[in-house]
């Protein structure tokens, strides 16, 4: 399978925004932490969606792309806030 720059850089988008979502939605709800990761891959599955008439890529190849892209995003983002406490 061949992964085209688009690709990578609309999953870069997903990541970020994503992680960003996150954090504010922590800020503003007591959520609990074992449910972050959960609300992390819903929220990049939906922002795979949102371009959906402006993309030419499969739709299950999307929403994959947002499902590693929030995780992904996510899981940098927490690992480096454990470094930076240490």
């Amino acid at each position: 399978m061949e992964v085209s720059p688009e690709f990578l850089l609309y999953m870069s988008f997903i990541g970020t925004a994503s992680t960003a979502l996150m954090q504010l939605l922590k800020q503003a709800l007591p959520l609990p932490k074992k449910y972050i990761p959960l609300l992390t891959l819903g929220i990049g599955a939906a922002l795979a969606l949102v371009p959906f008439p402006y993309t030419n890529a499969v739709l299950a190849e999307r929403v994959w792309a947002g499902v590693l892209a929030g995780l992904g995003g996510a899981g940098i983002f927490e690992n480096v806030q454990k470094s930076r406490k240490q």
